[in-house]
């Protein structure tokens, strides 16, 4: 695969990018050889996967016979053919059966700096046989991301898939917001997909985060990383739904300046 860009910091970070990609050739090759004739001299051996179309005089008739049908001493497959002109083909392993090709297109810009942040992607996969459901798929998404003050940050996302032969689009979208050390979100996502399952669902998480860099924003003790998260999934499934609870924490001791302890 390849992409093409183009990116500029002076035009409010602009940066765009076309995509091309493939997983095999656009005709793949089958896994068969192409018959001809070839002469052998007597001392030219005949491997494995090789054929020639040869007199066999135990039964008597012509038939394409395999190389590497005699052994040795030690068990090694050999065989020369004797001196003449045969008919010769050779099997080799074909191009993979199930092929796609690709295409997209990158988007994202800043046309407010740290107020605004636009990102936006569409993706699309195809094959020669692009009525099957997994040859032909359209993929897309689109975050935004919104930073009015120091230490506040909101973030919008949304990805969505089309399947051509179906025509059926699955699709989930998150909106979280942070500030210093406390952030929440909302996830919602429709059905076919592994939260939505058999219909529309959705879940939600908040969470307390400090990190050890005083230069965060979310520093409450420099050195000290330690936070709590909650989760709840499946919110409209039933009346009982996953609960998801993580507590993590660690303290960086500084020796000196290249080295330091870090007890979790």
């Amino acid at each position: 695969g390849t992409k093409i860009g183009y990116a500029n910091k002076d035009l409010m970070a602009l940066d765009v990018g076309l995509k091309f990609g493939s997983s095999s050739n656009w005709a793949p090759d089958d896994p068969s050889g192409i018959q001809h004739m070839k002469h052998f001299d007597g001392s030219t051996r005949l491997e494995g996967g090789e054929y020639i179309y040869i007199y066999d005089p135990d039964t008597k008739d012509w038939k394409w016979t395999e190389g590497g049908g005699k052994g040795t001493w030690n068990g090694d497959p050999l065989w020369f053919p004797p001196a003449g002109d045969y008919y010769f083909t050779a099997t080799k392993n074909g191009d993979a059966e199930v092929y796609h090709y690709g295409i997209g297109f990158d988007f994202s810009m800043k046309p407010l700096d740290k107020m605004l942040t636009v990102a936006f992607t569409v993706n699309s996969t195809f094959g020669k046989q692009y009525k099957k459901v997994d040859d032909g798929l359209l993929n897309l998404g689109f975050e935004v991301t919104s930073e009015p003050m120091d230490g506040l940050k909101l973030k919008a996302g949304f990805d969505g898939k089309y399947v051509f032969d179906n025509k059926a689009f699955d699709w989930d979208t998150v909106f979280t917001a942070e500030y210093k050390w406390v952030g929440a979100g909302v996830y919602v996502a429709s059905a076919n997909t592994k939260v939505g399952s058999s219909k529309i669902d959705m879940a939600v998480f908040a969470q307390f985060a400090t990190k050890g860099d005083k230069e965060d924003a979310t520093n409450l003790v420099e050195g000290l990383d330690a936070g709590v998260y909650i989760g709840m999934y499946k919110l409209l499934g039933s009346s009982k739904f996953p609960f998801f609870t993580k507590v993590w924490g660690a303290y960086t001791v500084n020796i000196n300046d290249s080295m330091w302890i870090k007890p979790y």
